[in-house]
């Protein structure tokens, strides 16, 4: 999974800092990445599971300091949370083709 040439895939401890992540749940992972496959081949875009927007702040050792959002219209109300590394999953963009970083995270943290 996540294995194309066009993907950037980053380890727990690279998670991209301080821009626009987007958190999505677990059940989303094969449908994304099918839905990836394809628009690298040049099929239409498609939005695929619940998306949420953070930014990561930190890294940490057992953990990744997020701001979340709730109104992403003027980023006024900011609510720090983190995420364990055992809730973790996978964190996947596209530069390439203007993708945003995502964090898969399991289902039972969202």
């Amino acid at each position: 999974m996540f294995e194309h040439d066009l993907y950037d895939n980053y380890e727990f401890e690279d998670t991209p800092l301080n821009r626009d992540i987007f958190i999505v749940d677990e059940v989303y992972l094969e449908d994304y990445d099918r839905m990836m496959m394809e628009f690298f081949e040049g099929a239409d875009y498609e939005y695929i599971g619940y998306v949420t927007p953070v930014a990561a702040i930190k890294v940490n050792r057992s953990s990744i300091e997020l701001s979340w959002y709730p109104n992403t219209f003027d980023r006024f109300h900011e609510v720090p949370i983190r995420l364990p590394r055992d809730q973790y999953i996978a964190c996947v963009g596209s530069w390439q083709r203007d993708e945003k970083p995502r964090i898969f995270v399991k289902s039972e943290w969202l």
